[in-house]
């Protein structure tokens, strides 16, 4: 369980989404999060490889873009099978700073897509969760101009998460 993912669901309807505006490195901030997960990656015998373009910068609530892509990042790990290999990729499209979370674990069907963004949904997966995590994560990616999608071409197939988030200016800083 994650009681974060609660509190900050409740407190996002609260405030109604109004996300503190600063400059955040996006770099940084996946790089910190993705070296976090890493040490749970290992004990799984899995690994996480980073290609991250530096210094793209966003405006945006640190906390919550934070708290984003841990989510993300957890679900990747989550849903590994049996042991997470993970690519975390940064790149400048159009404008935006593209997040994709690449694994390759145990991918998923159209139909429990449908779920996933659904506050409790959980697209009967059969893995632990309360089914906030996307949900959340949408809602933050949203808040912030951008959005979060997911891809997979099926069971066993694996699944890539993309979160586009717009650039400070759209383009990059340092």
């Amino acid at each position: 369980l994650r009681v974060d993912n609660v509190l900050e669901s409740s407190r996002m309807e609260v405030e109604r989404l109004a996300f503190s505006q600063e400059v955040v490195n996006l770099s940084d901030l996946v790089s910190s999060v993705g070296e976090a997960a890493r040490g749970v990656a290992e004990v799984l015998d899995g690994r996480i490889r980073f290609e991250v373009e530096p210094n793209l910068n966003v405006h945006g609530d640190p906390r919550a873009l934070r708290l984003m892509f841990d989510n993300v990042m957890d679900n990747a790990i989550k849903f590994a099978d049996p042991a997470p290999e993970i690519t975390v990729l940064i790149e400048v499209k159009e404008g935006f700073a593209l997040t994709r979370i690449v694994d390759g674990g145990i991918g998923f069907t159209a139909i429990q897509k449908s779920d996933f963004f659904q506050r409790f949904g959980r697209g009967d997966t059969g893995r632990p969760g309360m089914g906030l995590g996307l949900a959340l994560s949408r809602v933050v990616a949203r808040g912030h101009g951008g959005d979060v999608h997911l891809h997979s071409s099926g069971i066993g197939k694996g699944a890539v998460a993309e979160i586009w988030l717009p650039l400070v200016n759209g383009h990059t800083h340092g």
